[in-house]
């Protein structure tokens, strides 16, 4: 069975990639890195860690989500503009993954802002955990 980490890749990004989010975000939504010249501000996605458990009678899988907003702003208030609209289409929301069972919530753990001094970038990090399954 595979680990549906693609399909969940997909999903993330289809709930990025709406006009509420991209139209602060006009850079970008990427998978893992944005493109070398990629103009500010933008998104960043990727799973840091998928752990799949076969319970003999649905396949689970769970996923730490790290979502980063990219920010050359003068302040924070761009980036944080930004993260309040993932907010609405992440916090809580149930994900669709192609071929699985959809009751895959998305809880947010937690925020962080954090500052690039070799780039004067702003860089707020999202961390969500998704839990997913389908019967076999």
């Amino acid at each position: 069975m595979s680990s549906g980490i693609n399909d969940l890749n997909t999903a993330i990004y289809t709930a990025l990639n709406v006009s509420a989010i991209t139209t602060l975000a006009t850079g970008g939504v990427y998978h893992v890195k944005a493109p070398q010249g990629t103009a500010y501000p933008f998104i960043t996605y990727f799973a840091v860690i998928n752990v799949q458990e076969d319970t003999f009678t649905e396949w689970v899988n769970d996923a730490l989500i790290q979502v980063d907003v990219w920010s050359d702003s003068n302040s924070a208030a761009e980036s944080g503009e930004i993260v309040e609209d993932i907010a609405g289409v992440m916090d809580d929301k149930v994900l669709t993954i192609s071929g699985y069972d959809n009751n895959s919530k998305s809880i947010r753990q937690n925020t962080r802002l954090l500052y690039e001094d070799e780039n004067n970038v702003f860089h707020q990090v999202m961390e969500y955990t998704v839990r997913w399954h389908k019967s076999m």
